[in-house]
C-alpha cells in the first residue's frame, strides 16, 4: 500500500474542505441572532476561539507533515477532536448560530478518522496487503495442495488455453490453506451504515438550515488553506447547493455499498471459488428488507443530488448575468460551461424518469429502466445465470494470475436458458431469446461452449 503523497493529501483535505466551508467560518455574513440571553460577544468569541484551531490545524497539516518526506499518515493521524470540542462548546452556548452548529458537524464528521473501528481496519486491512494476504499471488498462494492441479473435465480451448500443463515444481512452498477471519468487508459495511452514514444525513440536516437563507455566505481565510499569502475566496448559495449535492452522492454509494452481503469466507482461491457459487450469501440483499430500503433511499439521494446541481446551475447563471465579479468565488465557470453541465444532468435524469431506449453497437439498442434497479433489485445477481459449477484456480498462463471458470449445466444451447431476462425490469423488453441470443453473442461470439473462463489479474 502506497504512502499517501503531498498531492493526494492536499486534495483530500481540500475535498473535505468543501464540506466544511458550510460549517465554520470567522467572517461570515447573516449569521442569524443569537440566542436570547446569550451575550453575542461571548458567542463570537467562543466561535473565533474554534475557527482560530481549525485553521491552524489545518494549516500544519498541510504545511508541516504533508511536507515530511517520511509522512505516511493514517486516519487517527489526523485528529479533529480538540477542534471538535471548541465547536460544541460554543454551539451549546449558541445555540442558534449557523457557524457554531455546522463547524460542530464538520469536525463531528472529521473525528470519524479517529474512530477506533475505522484505523483497526485500515491496520488490518493494510497488514493483509503488506504480507501478500489479501488476493495473494503465486508468492503467497494460500490454496491447498489437495486442489487438482487442473480443471477436472474442462475441454482445453487450444484458443484460450493450448495443451499446458502446470509443473509442480513451480508452485510456491506456501500453498498450504489459509482461512481469513478477520478483518471482513463486513465490518467495513457496519462502519459505513453506522458511522458514516449517520454524519452524513447529519450534514445534510444542517446544509439544508444554510440553504434557507439565500444571503448567507462567508470567505475562506487564507489560514484555511494553508497559504497565509493567498487572496481569501468567497463560497456561496451555488457551493453550499454543491456541497449539498456531494453529501447526496455519498449517501447513495454507503447505501449501494451496504445493501448487499459482500462477505468472503477468505481472500483467497477457497473463499472466492466459495462466494461466487450458486447458493452463497454473497452478493445477496440483506434480510428483513433491509436491502431494498437502502436501494431505494439510493435512488432518492441520486435524484437529490440531481436536484442540488440543477439548481447550482440556476444560481450560478444568474449570478453570472447579473455581472457580479466572479474572481473570488471558489466557483468558476461561464456559461457555456453551465449549458453543458445542464444538458448533460437532463440526458441522464431522463434514464430515471421512464424506460429509456439507449444504442449498444452497430446500431442495436435496448430499453433501460434505471429506477427498476433501485425500486425491484434483484435478490440474489448470482440467480440471473443459467445453472452452473464454478471453479477458481491458478491460471497456467500468465502464471500467477487466477482462472475463473463457469460450467454450465446445461447439456446443449438449446439447454441454456437465462431465467430472468428482464432482471427484474431493468430491461423491461428483453425476451428470453433475446437475453440468449445478446449473452451467446458477448461470451462466445455466436458459437456456445458449456464452460466460460476469464483469469483475474491482482498483481
Amino acid at each position: 500500500m502506497k504512502k499517501l503523497t503531498r498531492t493526494v493529501l492536499v486534495g483530500v483535505l481540500h475535498s473535505c474542505l468543501l464540506l466544511s466551508f458550510a460549517l465554520f467560518a470567522g467572517c461570515s455574513d447573516d449569521d442569524g441572532p443569537t440566542i436570547s440571553g446569550t451575550d453575542p460577544e461571548i458567542c463570537d468569541s467562543l466561535i473565533a476561539v474554534a475557527n482560530d484551531s481549525l485553521g491552524n490545524l489545518l494549516n500544519e497539516l498541510i504545511n508541516t507533515t504533508l511536507d515530511d518526506p517520511d509522512s505516511s499518515l493514517r486516519p487517527h493521524d489526523l485528529d479533529f477532536t480538540g477542534v471538535k470540542s471548541l465547536y460544541e462548546q460554543a454551539f451549546a452556548t449558541c445555540p442558534s448560530s449557523r457557524d457554531a452548529r455546522f463547524g460542530a458537524a464538520f469536525t463531528g464528521l472529521m473525528c470519524l478518522l479517529s474512530d477506533t473501528t475505522l484505523n483497526r481496519l485500515y491496520n488490518d486491512f493494510k497488514t493483509m496487503y503488506d504480507t501478500g494476504g489479501f488476493f495473494p499471488s503465486t508468492h503467497t498462494l494460500p490454496v491447498s495442495l489437495n486442489r487438482p492441479l487442473v480443471l477436472e473435465g474442462m475441454p482445453m480451448h487450444p484458443n484460450r488455453f493450448g495443451d499446458i500443463l502446470i509443473d509442480i515444481t513451480r508452485w510456491d512452498p506456501m500453498m498450504s490453506s489459509m482461512a481469513l477471519s478477520d478483518p471482513t468487508v463486513g465490518e467495513v459495511q457496519d462502519w459505513l451504515e453506522t458511522s458514516l452514514l449517520p454524519q452524513i444525513l447529519t450534514a445534510q440536516a444542517h446544509m439544508t438550515a444554510i440553504l434557507a437563507v439565500p444571503s448567507y455566505k462567508f470567505y475562506i481565510t487564507p489560514m484555511m488553506q494553508g497559504n497565509p499569502g493567498a487572496d481569501s475566496i468567497e463560497v456561496d448559495r451555488t457551493d453550499f447547493r454543491v456541497i449539498m449535492a456531494s453529501l447526496y452522492g455519498v449517501e447513495a454509494a454507503i447505501r449501494v455499498a451496504v445493501a448487499r452481503d459482500l462477505n468472503l469466507t477468505s481472500f483467497d482461491i477457497d473463499g472466492v471459488e466459495a462466494a461466487l457459487s450458486q447458493g452463497s450469501t454473497f452478493l445477496t440483499l440483506r434480510p428483513d428488507g433491509v436491502g431494498e430500503t437502502h436501494m431505494s433511499a439510493a435512488k432518492t439521494a441520486i435524484l437529490a443530488a440531481e436536484s442540488q446541481l440543477e439548481l447550482a446551475i440556476a444560481d450560478q447563471t444568474i449570478e453570472i448575468l447579473s455581472g457580479e465579479n466572479q474572481d473570488d468565488d471558489l466557483i468558476k465557470v461561464d456559461l457555456a460551461d453551465l449549458e453543458q453541465a445542464l444538458d448533460t444532468l437532463v440526458h441522464y435524469r431522463a434514464y430515471f424518469d421512464a424506460p429509456t431506449e439507449i444504442e449498444v453497437s452497430d446500431g442495436d439498442t435496448v430499453t433501460v429502466d434505471i429506477s427498476a434497479f433501485f425500486d425491484n433489485p434483484v435478490e440474489d445477481p448470482k440467480d440471473l445465470l443459467p445453472p452452473y459449477v464454478v471453479t477458481v484456480e491458478l491460471s497456467p498462463y500468465p502464471w500467477g494470475d487466477w482462472m475463473v471458470c463457469y460450467f454450465w449445466q446445461a447439456q446443449s444451447y438449446a439447454e441454456w436458458n437465462w431465467p430472468y431476462p428482464t432482471v427484474n425490469g431493468l430491461f423491461p423488453e428483453m425476451t428470453a431469446l433475446d437475453m440468449k441470443e445478446t449473452m451467446l453473442d458477448l461470451l462466445y461470439d455466436g458459437a456456445w461452449e458449456q464452460f466460460d473462463c476469464r483469469t483475474i489479474d491482482f498483481d
